[in-house]
């Protein structure tokens, strides 16, 4: 993996580091999917992170607004991404620079989760949203996705984010992103093609709705004419060698974990009865009377 002026958090996808890894489809997707609903439109992108997602839709948008909390990154975007109808700038999400009714389209992907006050989120989209606006918000299935991530404030189930969203927006059209492990059978030239792969998926494995990984709503208080298109990406190589090495890493890793546990607890067992010996030589036992005695002659009152 080569490096990168912005440091990997975890937690934004950073394309020269990720790219070929599932962090990469998983995130690219979403803006791409997202491209039709900003043709020629005024857009906001909030949390815009490395500023990869925000160059997409700029292709396609009148002007794009890249907004995120930290200065690193808004400065990073800048430099790789920075064109004539796109900018970044650090802002709170709950204070968006932004005025009333100035955005046709807004952007929220992997957002809301980080964010203490989502409601006061959610007002400052709509106030910043036109009437006719759209809102384009993805967000962890907390039913699924892992447990502990201690960037996430809060995760929603399916129920909590639609009623929560129900509140500001009339209309919304739910769709998923799901994850499966994929199997393909093509030309070798066709494998190796960084673009639409040929091979058309059988969906062996249904997917049930508590276990896709990512809700992606399109709200609006208007009717939604545009659609999503619906869009995969290949996420990273698998492979049974690999995933095998790295199980004989992670034991030996353990093992030798063990290992050093084992000698530590052995040098404490060996402190502890070395100090229970001396505590039962002759020597010990003098001083611990002649200590005795000076704390008696200490208390006893004087005349």
């Amino acid at each position: 993996m080569s490096e990168s002026k912005l440091p990997d958090t975890g937690e934004r996808m950073i394309p020269e580091l990720h790219a070929g890894h599932l962090t990469y489809a998983e995130h690219l997707v979403r803006y791409a999917a997202a491209v039709d609903l900003v043709d020629a439109k005024v857009v906001l992108d909030i949390a815009s992170g490395s500023g990869y997602g925000s160059a997409l839709l700029a292709e396609k948008a009148a002007r794009v607004f890249g907004f995120d909390a930290d200065q690193g990154a808004v400065e990073y975007a800048t430099e790789s991404y920075g064109r004539h109808n796109l900018t970044f700038e650090k802002a709170d999400a709950t204070a968006i620079p932004l005025g009333d009714n100035s955005v046709d389209v807004a952007i929220s992907f992997e957002t809301i989760e980080h964010v203490a006050d989502y409601e006061k989120f959610i007002s400052e989209l709509v106030r910043v949203l036109r009437p006719s606006g759209t809102l384009v918000v993805s967000t962890p299935n907390d039913l699924e996705f892992t447990e502990g991530n201690h960037f996430h404030l809060h995760e929603f189930e399916r129920s909590e984010l639609l009623r929560m969203l129900s509140k500001s927006f009339a209309y919304i059209d739910e769709y998923y992103e799901a994850t499966w492990k994929y199997v393909a059978i093509d030309t070798l030239e066709s494998l190796r093609d960084d673009s639409i792969m040929r091979s058309r998926p059988l969906n062996l494995a249904p997917m049930v709705a508590d276990k896709v990984l990512y809700f992606y709503f399109v709200c609006s208080n208007e009717p939604i004419a545009s659609k999503i298109e619906p869009i995969a990406a290949v996420g990273e190589h698998y492979s049974d060698r690999a995933l095998m090495e790295n199980h004989v890493r992670v034991a030996q890793q353990i093992d030798e974990l063990n290992r050093s546990l084992a000698a530590e607890t052995a040098r404490a067992d060996a402190a502890v009865i070395e100090l229970q010996a001396t505590r039962a030589t002759r020597s010990y036992r003098l001083a611990q009377i002649i200590s005795n005695l000076g704390g008696a002659f200490r208390r006893r009152p004087a005349n």
